[in-house]
């Protein structure tokens, strides 16, 4: 009787073993490309299976992404900055939903070596979608170096500002949300003991959060505690 209660018992283990897996996430993993999507991914060498992740939440149509889309100056797209990173990807979303793939797909993302940002806002006005982007690599600074993010009205070129926000990101461990040529935006991962300091030090860099937007430090010290966000746009 024991032995036979045995034999039962394994053969079950061995049946269960050799069910299909129907585990969500393994079944989402295995989403197929069609030959558009494969094409942008070989022309930029980038892993399928960053598509693949991407195709989980949306089906928009893939493009790749350089410099060239923000500037009239077709150079840009040789520029040092582009080689060194090489070309990435873009795809459109709604204003709504642009900030929640960003989120759903960063560390996903992040941990196959890429990193996803909004890299144009367009604030939903008459419809027009905002652009999501991806490039090869795990450095947040990477975007601004690559999107060439400065305050120029405001005399601070793309490297000032790259070390000034180094000293942001030491002091409260930003992660990237988004960057264009005039802004960026950042989640504040390791929040202040005082938002208004926070605040004073975000007016020093970027008046015009507050002159074209909150209209008070004291505003916008209250929005930075309750979004955890960082954005600095500059007119």
């Amino acid at each position: 009787m024991k032995t036979a209660f045995s034999f039962l018992l394994i053969f079950s283990i061995i049946v269960s073993c050799n069910q299909p897996q129907t585990n969500t996430s393994v079944t989402k993993e295995l989403i197929l490309l069609d030959d558009h999507d494969k094409k942008v991914c070989d022309s930029i060498g980038f892993d399928t299976l960053v598509l693949s992740k991407i195709r989980n939440h949306s089906d928009n149509l893939f493009s790749v992404f350089y410099r060239e889309s923000y500037y009239v100056d077709d150079s840009v797209k040789d520029s040092l900055e582009t080689k060194r990173l090489g070309l990435g990807l873009s795809f459109k979303a709604t204003n709504e939903m642009a900030p929640t793939l960003v989120d759903l797909l960063s560390n996903d993302l992040f941990n196959l070596g890429y990193t996803i940002f909004i890299s144009e806002q367009n604030f939903g006005i008459q419809d027009s979608p905002d652009q999501i982007s991806v490039l090869k690599t795990k450095d947040k600074f990477d975007v601004l170096k690559f999107q060439r993010t400065d305050a120029a009205n405001y005399g601070i070129d793309n490297d000032s500002l790259l070390q000034v926000l180094a000293v942001f990101d030491k002091k409260y461990s930003l992660k990237i949300d988004g960057a264009g040529p005039d802004w960026c935006q950042f989640e504040i991962l390791q929040s202040p003991d005082n938002w208004m300091d926070l605040a004073n030090e975000v007016y020093k860099v970027c008046p015009d959060v507050v002159s074209q937007g909150t209209e008070t430090v004291e505003a916008l010290a209250d929005e930075m505690k309750r979004t955890k966000k960082l954005y600095f746009w500059w007119d």
